[in-house]
């Protein structure tokens, strides 16, 4: 009992200490004047106007600090210097630079305590550093909840010392998201970044402020941050094994250090839609998908349409941040560069009247090419297409029906034309609660031979996107014939993720199945230069 009582003195003075230690902090940095995303010039400064940043300087500190010294550096260069006197104890203070506005990306660094005068607690959280014409993030959180990432963010080991921090590591692996979505459609990433421009500590049980949710919908009537989330507090989230519990595992992949979950629901307040909601189930309780085969059996379920894991029996092409992962794949990508630079116009909060507008970009003719396992084209074939209604009750629901909408024959060269939209009759894709019609049924018949598959709108969205805005092609491979191994197969024709830190584009260019439908295949590696670090341990892949 002595020795309990012990460890949670030592922790009370721990905690005691964090408060009480000297820490130049700063915060985020803040542009002004503050602009409603839907103001006039789309909510942006007038290019060749002044505008101001305010680096927020706390001193967590008990004592007014001594003289010290900032710098401000753009893209790299010195441009001013200021010197702060007399920084009270927990003053938190604007430091300016005043900037001729321009619309092209600069990076903006503000460096606190340059010559060490301060001897501090953490050093690490002394230099900030935006780009300017990133979209705003704002964050709304509640006293007490505020106060416990005061008191334990200096255990993460990496410098933070308030909510504030947390914020900035967070907000800077999103941004490391943008740039490593490196894909056909996005060869430079996802080009919009993200800065925190402002932060709102209101009492607790404060959120929402004007109704809605206390996550979502932190302050309704505000329009002037592109992106907001509220942090509410609650007793239990702070408690060993809360959901803001400090106590990292060894992955630090807990909330406390960062939030994935907050940037995924960040993305729902950008426009962005769930890819997982393009999934597709079968249960006996459910019994939502009625196709049968050419012997009248259902075929979900079955070796024609294998359950992946549980009850389902497609996962979605993207397996991103959208659908459970921490990268971005083409098709969220795509969507957010369809949109880079705009504000608004459609609200700032999960969700905005445009989320998933970006569905309907669908080429005016899709042609799809059927091949076998030596790459030749299947001629003749019969494809049946079946389109999901909805389920009631269910997000994202899909109902299958055992009439094809579609009946198609392919040509010569293995290809039919699928129309402009062969996912609904009225040529509008719908993905909310109740229905998500982006998953097709594909059916291929032939010689009492036939094949199931599924295709998904999101890749006629990304050749919507490369400019495919009248012609698009597809291939689906059909595993029938011999195997030729080494009868190369376009790597872009079915490949979906090939992925780990980086995304390893044109890394295989053979995929070949089994012809003993033992579900195995063989792989050839291209000979091409791989990332840094990827080896036979550290590399993951998915096939359809």
């Amino acid at each position: 009992m002595i020795r309990i009582l012990l460890i949670l003195c030592i922790t009370t003075i721990a905690v005691c200490s964090a408060f009480a230690q000297t820490d130049i902090d700063v915060l985020y940095i803040q542009k002004t004047p503050v602009l409603n995303y839907d103001s006039s010039n789309g909510g942006w400064p007038v290019v060749g106007s002044t505008v101001t940043w305010n680096a927020k300087v706390k001193n967590w500190g008990t004592t007014t600090l001594p003289e010290f010294i900032c710098e401000w550096y753009l893209n790299g260069q010195l441009v001013q210097t200021n010197t702060v006197q007399n920084l009270a104890a927990g003053e938190t203070r604007n430091i300016t630079f005043n900037w001729i506005w321009q619309q092209s990306p600069n990076e903006l660094e503000f460096r606190a305590d340059t010559t060490n005068q301060v001897a501090e607690v953490s050093e690490l959280n002394n230099i900030y550093s935006i780009t300017t014409n990133a979209l705003t993030y704002g964050a709304w959180i509640e006293q007490s909840l505020y106060d416990h990432f005061h008191a334990h963010q200096i255990e993460m080991g990496d410098g933070a010392n308030s909510f504030e921090d947390w914020c900035y590591r967070m907000i800077k692996k999103w941004n490391e998201m943008h740039s490593l979505a490196v894909w056909t459609a996005t060869p430079n990433g996802v080009i919009d970044k993200i800065r925190v421009d402002k932060v709102v500590i209101v009492p607790d049980g404060a959120l929402p402020l004007n109704g809605g949710l206390a996550t979502n919908n932190p302050d309704r009537t505000d329009k002037t941050v592109d992106l907001m989330w509220g942090h509410p507090y609650k007793a239990t989230d702070i408690q060993p094994g809360g959901f803001w519990d400090p106590n990292l595992n060894a992955n630090k992949d807990q909330p406390f250090f960062i939030d994935y979950g907050e940037i995924h629901e960040l993305n729902h307040a950008r426009y962005i839609v769930d890819t997982y909601g393009f999934d597709c189930s079968h249960d006996q309780t459910n019994n939502n998908i009625l196709i049968t085969n050419l012997s009248g059996q259902l075929v979900a379920g079955t070796s024609q349409m294998p359950y992946s894991a549980w009850n389902v029996v497609y996962y979605n092409k993207s397996n991103d941040l959208m659908g459970g992962s921490r990268h971005y794949g083409e098709f969220t990508a795509g969507a957010w560069n369809r949109k880079t630079g705009i504000r608004g116009p459609y609200g700032n909060q999960n969700a905005p009247a445009d989320i998933g507008v970006f569905l309907q970009n669908l080429p005016q003719n899709n042609y799809v090419k059927f091949i076998d396992n030596t790459g030749a084209p299947l001629t003749g074939a019969t494809i049946y297409v079946y389109r999901a209604t909805g389920q009631s009750g269910v997000w994202y629901g899909k109902y299958y029906d055992n009439t094809p909408d579609l009946t198609l024959t392919t040509d010569s060269n293995g290809t039919v034309n699928m129309g402009r939209c062969p996912f609904s009759a009225n040529g509008t894709i719908t993905h909310t609660y109740g229905l998500s019609n982006g998953t097709i049924v594909v059916r291929v018949v032939k010689n009492s031979q036939e094949y199931f598959t599924f295709m998904e709108v999101t890749d006629f969205n990304i050749e919507y996107w490369k400019g495919n805005t009248q012609n698009a092609y597809y291939t689906v491979f059909v595993p029938w014939g011999a195997t030729n191994i080494n009868t190369p197969v376009g790597v872009n024709q079915w490949r979906q993720e090939i992925y780990n830190s980086t995304n390893l584009t044109n890394l295989v260019d053979v995929k070949a199945l089994d012809t003993n439908n033992l579900g195995g295949f063989a792989l050839r590696m291209a000979d091409r230069p791989i990332s840094a670090g990827v080896g036979a341990s550290n590399f993951s892949c998915k096939f359809t």
